[in-house]
């Protein structure tokens, strides 16, 4: 390394210079390339710099090459040899003379943990730099925080800088005495107009409130004018939280804003409240994306290679791991083992999955074993054990970003990605030590990456997704299915991390849930709400493009917003060759109050699969709509794409223009979420309410309990309290109510019981936190909980859309009633007469329906 030991680094604003000294240098050394642009006067990697793994240079040896400023990488000029049994520790760039490059081999004794102390210290020093808001902690100040006022009454809050409990750290601690008194802090943060901002609260509190919109609320109202608006936004902290609690919300600055004011204080509530810190960071914009428009095949067309009942996680932790606690609770305590990578016996264990979230155990020490274990079973391996057995053809990188969190983007179609869409992302990575930055782990594209998988037959299933091209479409979840099983590559600690109130977690387990081949959804689709009202009502004008059974109308004005949208089925009947509007119309009305979007894309989730195209052709649609015809009312008020936010103001109702006076109308069913968390059903005929109790809680029984698996309090605890909210799986069992009229005073329920019709009001659990991370269990909710009670004004619809067989009892009315068992063969139904028999089950078949019209 002559010329080069001297030299003194100074790479990506690392405070400290390291110095290579070749008399360290030893075999057993890691090559990392360090990419980014180099700056010849002063011999400093610029920032936007990227790992890379590269082949082995030789000790003692200078590698130089002749590149540009712009590093692309290492040209073929450089000196180097493949090592298969080495592995190694950093290596650096530095600029030298004439635009060349020198390679600084480091040993690990001598530099690695020095240099990665000053890279977490730099991520650290990044994060806070990236901060828009001064004084962050409240801590700076004598007599009150540095650049925050106080907005209330002093006597009536108070605030002081206490320790928290188990930490040393003081915290900013508000005191209330009165659940009518308000007190906190703001301060003014200069934003660009139209720009995304992560904002995120670390707190705690101790609190009773007068409402759902009270206790420790962060507020941000933009400052029009040099006065902070009336339209702010607000994140409501949970008011039991013994232990700091990360919120996140997602702030989109409005056009011509320069400045936001953000407030954070407790608003009509008593006790105590803590604030840790406070952080507002600029981002590009929220990747999490989802097409709702698309239409995910239904579990039986990808049947999962495995079903998996017992589960070992094999792990130097062992207990310790949350994801061992997670599956417990999933399958059961006796049916998941915890055990160490040394007690590991690959001949001895009969579990149907096995997990290796960290060490490889002894007796897989090589990728033969790996695939011989996973003949019968269903592997799943981290990727950094993964790299050890491709002989590093697969290279990995740990990707660090401070500014927002990292996404997976669903590139294959399989069991494993069971309701998603074919370009979603959601959201797949981990906060760091420092609790500033997020990771996530990636394999490098390269040649011999994409020649492994090809010869031992791997497919890419996830890919990254960051806010850099480089850090982006990198793989993150490959998969290699075997006769009975597969082997996973995927890192679990995505779903093991502690949630904030988006459910990031959530996601992650879910997509784990479908590797075990566990039973979820059947209906239900990933969902990130769009942002504005407008992008909205584009997509259902889009709707009506894709699914031509569908009939859009309403405004068309592109510089309006179209708010008086009705999507109309079967009421033309062009594709259906039935007479013209002689069947009764059902209306569906979603979006009540604005952010309940549950009903909202749990309806669209239900037309989709009513009107889609072969192979997987719905096969009772048109039994269906040769009795009725349908209407469904997207938004009957404003549209709120919350982002994490609650918003206070009053929304705005939205009278469809649609006439029901001169149609016969036989339903008008209102989708809706309630509050109390309760899931029920109000009808205001009697005689349909009889019928609902007799068959609803059977077909919910058969084709809803035991297959959602989520966060959830226990019964009838406080929602203020969010130590109770758990994994776990509740049996939703619908309460059917008879309430005739009370609860149904919109003008078009008037004129619906002027036409005879019945009026429905379904109330599902109000979601806990953001609705994102709950999305496919809760549309799959709305969309089946839909098309069983579109099936009893009907007479009696069950789909079976599962991989197998099952049974079902048609209530006792019905016994002795002619059905049909409906399948599609090709584009045509198949239909097989059932005679119902009393007591006796019939055997509905995959992909098949059963019918019982009303007399």
């Amino acid at each position: 390394m002559r010329g080069v030991q001297s030299r003194v680094l100074s790479v990506g604003g690392f405070n400290q210079p390291v110095r290579a000294d070749p008399a360290h240098l030893s075999a057993d050394v890691e090559v990392e390339l360090v990419r980014g642009t180099v700056d010849c006067a002063n011999t400093q990697l610029a920032t936007g710099m990227l790992p890379h793994r590269h082949p082995r240079i030789r000790p003692g040896v200078t590698a130089v090459c002749g590149v540009s400023s712009e590093l692309a990488g290492l040209s073929t000029g450089l000196s180097h040899r493949r090592a298969r049994d080495c592995r190694y520790d950093l290596y650096l760039l530095t600029a030298v003379p004439l635009r060349q490059c020198a390679a600084i081999v480091i040993p690990r004794q001598a530099g690695f943990q020095r240099v990665h102390q000053l890279e977490s210290q730099n991520v650290a020093n990044a994060t806070d730099k990236l901060n828009l808001i001064n004084n962050s902690r409240l801590a700076e100040g004598v007599k009150s925080p540095k650049g925050w006022k106080w907005l209330g009454d002093d006597q009536a809050v108070t605030w002081s800088r206490e320790p928290s409990a188990g930490s040393k750290d003081e915290a900013m601690t508000l005191r209330s005495s009165s659940t009518a008194n308000v007190g906190g802090w703001a301060r003014r943060v200069r934003c660009k107009p139209d720009e995304y901002y992560r904002v995120e609260c670390l707190v705690s509190c101790a609190c009773d409130a007068s409402g759902d919109a009270d206790g420790l609320v962060l507020s941000m109202q933009p400052v029009v004018e040099g006065e902070p608006a009336d339209d702010p936004v607000e994140l409501i902290a949970p008011l039991t939280l013994e232990q700091p609690t990360r919120l996140r919300a997602y702030y989109h600055s409005p056009e011509n804003v320069r400045s936001v004011e953000v407030q954070i204080g407790l608003a009509r509530a008593k006790g105590v409240a803590r604030i840790h810190s406070l952080t507002m960071q600029s981002i590009i914009e929220p990747e999490t994306e989802s097409h709702m428009l698309s239409c995910p095949p239904p579990p039986y067309a990808y049947p999962a290679t495995k079903k998996v009942k017992k589960v070992t996680v094999c792990s130097s932790k062992r207990d310790a791991r949350p994801i061992s606690a997670i599956l417990k609770k999933r399958f059961g305590a006796a049916s998941v083992t915890a055990i160490s990578a040394d007690a590991f016996e690959a001949d001895g264990t009969k579990a149907d999955a096995i997990l290796f979230p960290d060490d490889l155990p002894r007796g897989v020490k090589k990728l033969e074993a790996l695939h011989k274990l996973a003949q019968t079973r269903i592997v799943v391996i981290n990727l950094k054990a993964f790299e050890e057995l491709s002989n590093e053809a697969c290279m990995m990188r740990i990707t660090k970003q401070a500014d927002d969190s990292m996404q997976a983007k669903v590139s294959y179609a399989n069991f494993m990605t069971r309701g998603f869409a074919i370009g979603d992302l959601f959201p797949f990575d981990w906060l760091g030590p420092d609790g500033l930055s997020f990771i996530q782990r990636q394999y490098r594209t390269s040649n011999a990456f994409k020649d492994f998988c090809k010869k031992h037959e791997y497919e890419v299933i996830l890919a990254s997704m960051a806010n850099t091209d480089a850090r982006s479409d990198c793989p993150i979840c490959l998969f290699k299915p075997t006769p009975g099983g597969g082997v996973v590559v995927l890192d679990v600690e995505a779903a093991e991390q502690t949630p904030t109130n988006l459910h990031e977690p959530d996601l992650a387990f879910y997509f784990l849930l479908n590797i075990l081949g566990a039973e979820q959804n059947t209906l239900g689709q990933y969902v990130a709400p769009l942002e504005t009202e407008k992008e909205f009502r584009d997509q259902i004008v889009e709707l009506g493009q894709r699914y031509s059974a569908l009939v859009i109308k309403g405004e068309r004005n592109p510089d309006k917003p179209r708010r008086d949208q009705i999507v109309e089925l079967g009421g033309g009947d062009e594709g259906f060759g039935l007479p013209i509007n002689t069947r009764p119309l059902i209306v569906l009305r979603t979006g009540l109050s604005g952010n309940d979007h549950d009903g909202v894309y749990g309806a669209m989730a239900w037309l989709k699969n009513l009107v889609r195209h072969e192979p997987f052709a719905c096969p009772y649609a048109l039994e269906l709509l040769s009795r009725f015809r349908f209407a469904w009312i997207p938004f009957n008020s404003t549209y709120l794409g919350d982002m994490g936010w609650h918003r206070p103001d009053t929304v705005e109702v939205i009278e469809p223009a649609m006439d029901l006076k001169k149609q016969e109308v036989a339903a008008v069913i209102d989708l809706t979420a309630a509050e109390d968390r309760a899931y029920r059903l109000k009808c205001s005929d009697p005689a349909l309410a009889n019928r609902c109790r007799e068959s609803l809680g059977q077909l919910t029984d058969r084709f809803v309990n035991n297959r959602f698996f989520y966060r959830a309090m226990d019964e009838g605890e406080c929602r203020a309290n969010p130590e109770s909210m758990k994994w776990r799986i509740q049996k939703l069992a619908p309460h059917i109510e008879s309430v005739g009229t009370s609860c149904f005073d919109a003008a078009i329920h008037r004129q619906a019981l002027a036409s005879g019709a019945s009026l429905i009001r379904i109330e599902f659990p109000a979601c806990e936190g953001y609705f994102t991370g709950q999305s496919v269990w809760r549309t799959d909710l709305v969309a089946q909980t839909l098309e069983h009670v579109v099936g009893l004004l009907f007479g009696w619809i069950a789909m079976n859309r599962q991989g197998k067989a099952i049974k079902v009892h048609a209530p006792d009315q019905l016994n002795g009633e002619s059905a049909q068992i409906i399948r599609m063969e090709g584009s045509e139904p198949f239909r097989k007469d059932q005679r119902m028999s009393d007591g006796k089950p019939v055997t509905l078949p995959t992909a098949s329906a059963l019918c019982i019209a009303n007399r």
